[in-house]
């Protein structure tokens, strides 16, 4: 079995300690202008994946007992923050969310590198 290189952040305390604090104040914010709609379950409080089945399995239940069609597509998008494209979702946030809250996420969404260190040996940026 050969072990893979695992990214982490360079001062990873104060990161999630701000992370902690931004996600609270952006939840309700973000909930009162229903940026994201009901039917998102992830990242939000009071529902799980296990919510989000039932939701699904009560459609297909109610769609057998009215003898009607029901059609679904599933995605699963494999690292989908990663291959975000950040100019765009920044565009979507600046006309969503108040200006301090966008320019917070601005600064942490700009001019970020990545470096691999494995077995001693680090990577370009």
């Amino acid at each position: 079995m050969t072990s893979l290189p695992i990214a982490l952040l360079t001062f990873p305390l104060p990161s999630k300690v701000f992370e902690k604090f931004l996600l609270k104040r952006l939840r309700s914010d973000v909930e009162l202008i229903h940026l994201i709609p009901g039917y998102q379950f992830g990242f939000r409080t009071g529902n799980s994946p296990i919510l989000q089945a039932h939701g699904v399995v009560n459609e297909f239940v109610k769609s057998l007992e009215e003898r009607t069609l029901c059609t679904a597509v599933f995605f699963d998008f494999v690292k989908a923050f990663d291959k975000m494209w950040h100019i765009g979702l920044l565009y979507k946030l600046r006309a969503a969310l108040p200006g301090p809250h966008y320019l917070l996420l601005k600064t942490c969404l700009t001019d970020r590198y990545l470096q691999v260190k494995y077995n001693g040996t680090c990577s370009d940026c």
